[in-house]
């Protein structure tokens, strides 16, 4: 199965620590669609839990205080995830029930078909479990040096960074009759770039990138930010009135250690190996610096 090919097309960078940003390629933007591959996979539900677990873990369990669980939490909703679900994946990332054994975030990093490195993002309660289903993808792969690496082997290869997705369209809910206030339409804001890279600046983002579909059309905009900065840029959105669609820390490659996929066979076998990551369910995230 394809991926959406989501392209990001790197914008004026208005800080020299963001150049490692750009050449953000299309197996970069597995993130972005994510949600759509496992709805067909048939393991949203899981994907979803353990992606609120971790923003329940990592920030706590209330939503208000906590801007990557509200944002995935909507996003889950929006596919019909059961709200049983979602309170149960956030307990249990919280420590609340005691029932539930202990999960922990972990990271591997490995090389992959065509000398691809990756980064994969994990939670999970059993890492030896864990470690067995990740190893059957890369001993599939037969790749001369595929494999499980050691820790930091790959590391130094990317830039961690805040990553805040924001929606080209932005929409709402509004009552155009005073008069009627029950009888609501949607409406429909389209985000210019400009504006938004003027927002950014204010907001304190180091760099702003347009992400295109595979017809080259503008879907969306990723603002990057220093680490530390992610939540409280996040929270300036939001009070600005733009809805962020996809709030997370990720593992950007840096642009000269970027490695090239031009070969058709070897697409469709990077491809695969993807897939069959994706298919775990305790990988939450995954980073390559395959372009």
């Amino acid at each position: 199965m394809s991926l959406l090919r989501l392209q990001s097309v790197s914008a004026r960078a208005f800080s020299t620590s963001a150049q490692c940003l750009k050449g953000h390629s299309k197996w970069q933007n597995i993130r972005h669609t994510k949600a759509k591959q496992d709805a067909i996979k048939g393991n949203l539900a899981t994907k979803f839990g353990n992606q609120i677990a971790t923003a329940a873990k990592m920030g706590g369990a209330d939503p208000a205080g906590n801007i990557r669980l509200a944002t995935i939490i909507d996003a889950a909703k929006s596919y019909n995830v059961p709200k049983k679900t979602i309170d149960a994946a956030i307990r249990r990332g919280a420590g609340l029930d005691s029932k539930d054994k202990q999960i922990e975030q972990v990271f591997y990093e490995g090389i992959g078909p065509s000398g691809v490195s990756l980064i994969i993002e994990c939670l999970t309660s059993n890492r030896n479990g864990l470690l067995a289903s990740l190893n059957t993808p890369f001993n599939r792969a037969a790749g001369k040096n595929s494999g499980i690496a050691f820790p930091s082997t790959v590391q130094f290869l990317f830039t961690r960074k805040g990553c805040i997705t924001i929606e080209k369209e932005q929409k709402s809910m509004v009552a155009p009759d005073p008069a009627n206030p029950m009888k609501k339409i949607e409406q429909v804001t389209v985000l210019d770039f400009d504006h938004v890279m003027d927002q950014a600046i204010e907001w304190g983002a180091e760099d702003v990138e347009e992400d295109v579909d595979q017809d080259g059309k503008v879907v969306s905009y990723t603002l990057y930010t220093d680490v530390q900065d992610t939540g409280a840029v996040a929270k300036l959105v939001q009070e600005s009135g733009i809805a962020v669609a996809d709030f997370s820390i990720s593992y950007i490659p840096n642009e000269d250690t970027m490695v090239d996929i031009e070969d058709e066979h070897k697409a469709g076998v990077f491809q695969a190996f993807i897939d069959s990551l994706e298919e775990i369910d305790d990988v939450t995230e995954i980073y390559t610096n395959a372009r």
